[in-house]
């Protein structure tokens, strides 16, 4: 199912999930953004026996938890890169009884590209983000994955494995923002004192997987590879991009070097 929004930050979609347990972990991600402006990286971890790992980093990174109370036990694992993110949960009580079977990883990044729009027939930017993985769940096991995208003042989400497309239009004359924000939750869980188990599979699945320019009908124009003022490229191991579109990227970056320098 796929939900589009406008209005919204990709980032104020993670107070969605903001039950008591998580609210200190999913606060903390939220930190990432302005603490890394561009690009940043934020992972968040919980898992049973009341391990939790919580960080932020200007570069993408790997990090998992998992731990044991009573019956139960759960794992967390996430990762974090620009356009891809992924997450695996577990959640195991077999045994049924009083236990603490829990998992939840929150992965995050964003970023600030910026395109030259003067002289250009480009009149949107077409994102496709997609979702592979699994959920299985057992007995009183419960797995989920919620993957959002925002550009600007757009956004997606898929609670399943899919894809789905963000349009986000031009404007101006000269520099134009295009902010960049992904995040994927997964999580597992088993309701005690009921046996069950739950596994929430999305390693390294949450990708955008093209950035096209489209005409003001919606025609395609060409693949765009956006690139940050760091050189860092969004579409790591996506399509080659055509050589207008790394001009134009290159042009952009070059303006905004030269207005830094005055």
């Amino acid at each position: 199912m796929v939900e589009v929004h406008r209005l919204r930050s990709v980032f104020a979609v993670a107070l969605a999930f903001a039950a008591p347990l998580w609210a200190a972990e999913q606060a903390r991600a939220l930190a990432c953004t302005s603490t890394f402006l561009a690009p940043s990286f934020g992972l968040d971890l919980v898992a049973s026996g009341g391990q939790t790992f919580s960080d932020c980093s200007g570069a993408g990174f790997a990090q998992s938890v998992s731990g044991a109370g009573g019956h139960g036990s759960g794992s967390a694992f996430g990762i974090t890169g620009l356009g891809s993110l992924g997450g695996k949960a577990t959640a195991f009580n077999t045994l049924g009884g009083d236990g603490d079977a829990q998992g939840m990883a929150f992965a995050t990044f964003s970023d600030t590209f910026q395109i030259n729009v003067a002289n250009l027939t480009w009149s949107q930017l077409q994102f496709t983000l997609s979702l592979t993985g699994s959920s299985v769940e057992s007995g009183s096991g419960i797995a989920t994955a919620n993957a959002e995208l925002g550009v600007n003042t757009f956004f997606v989400s898929l609670s399943s494995p899919g894809t789905a497309i963000v349009t986000v239009p031009l404007g101006g004359v000269g520099l134009f923002d295009v902010n960049v924000g992904g995040l994927l939750t997964v999580s597992a869980y088993v309701d005690s004192p009921l046996p069950g188990s739950a596994v929430a599979d999305y390693s390294t699945t949450f990708k955008i997987l093209s950035v096209q320019a489209l005409d003001a009908d919606g025609g395609f124009i060409q693949n765009v590879d956006l690139v940050d003022a760091s050189g860092n490229h969004l579409l790591v191991g996506g399509a080659v991009p055509e050589p207008g579109a790394l001009l134009l990227v290159a042009a952009a970056l070059g303006a905004l070097g030269a207005a830094r320098r005055r």
